[in-house]
């Protein structure tokens, strides 16, 4: 990429981590990491449905080039939100932590996340809230509501082995559940 399409890229880049208030301390650091990522050669990567696996498979992922190792899964929930799926998909790719209808308020070990996988279809991953393991990887499902309408929301927290001891494991669990079935369905108005 030529310095001055880099240059501009990075201005649009830190008004968004501006907009998504995050720290300013953390800004360059995002940059750079994200500008030494997107140098790297892609690699194929299949998706966990095109390996055959579901919710219902178990909770490891093979390893691959997308997976360095088996990921395990930690947690994962199953509740309907009342935002149809496109509004609900739309806070989870850009997640507000100030202004209106904020809700990603973050504690001093979290940070924000970063959107690594995003499908208009209903399908989210996020990179870790929590420094300490920022192995950790957290999947949203998004599907259409029943007779009630909304959103099916699921989530399903993955780390690399080994998994965390009981007490953080139980901590990270709450914390999603706190903010995707608390602090975003409050500003549904429920």
């Amino acid at each position: 990429m030529a310095p001055l399409w880099l240059d501009m890229a990075k201005d649009a880049a830190r008004q968004v981590f501006l907009d998504q208030s995050v720290p300013p301390d953390q800004i360059e650091q995002r940059l750079d990491a994200t500008v030494a990522d997107a140098q790297k050669p892609l690699v194929p990567c299949a998706s966990p449905k095109d390996q055959g696996l579901s919710h219902e498979t178990p909770s490891r992922l093979p390893p691959g080039p997308c997976h360095p190792g088996p990921m395990i899964e930690i947690g994962s929930r199953k509740r309907n939100l009342p935002a149809p799926p496109h509004v609900v998909f739309h806070d989870l790719v850009s997640p507000r932590s100030a202004g209106v209808r904020s809700w990603l308020h973050l504690l001093d070990d979290e940070v924000a996340p970063d959107v690594l996988e995003r499908q208009e279809s209903g399908h989210v991953v996020w990179s870790s809230l929590w420094p300490r393991r920022v192995d950790a990887r957290i999947t949203f499902e998004l599907r259409q509501g029943g007779p009630g309408g909304g959103t099916d929301l699921r989530w399903t927290l993955t780390v690399d082995e080994p998994a965390p001891d009981e007490s953080l494991t139980g901590h990270m669990r709450k914390r999603i559940n706190t903010l995707i079935h608390a602090k975003l369905r409050y500003t549904y108005g429920q």
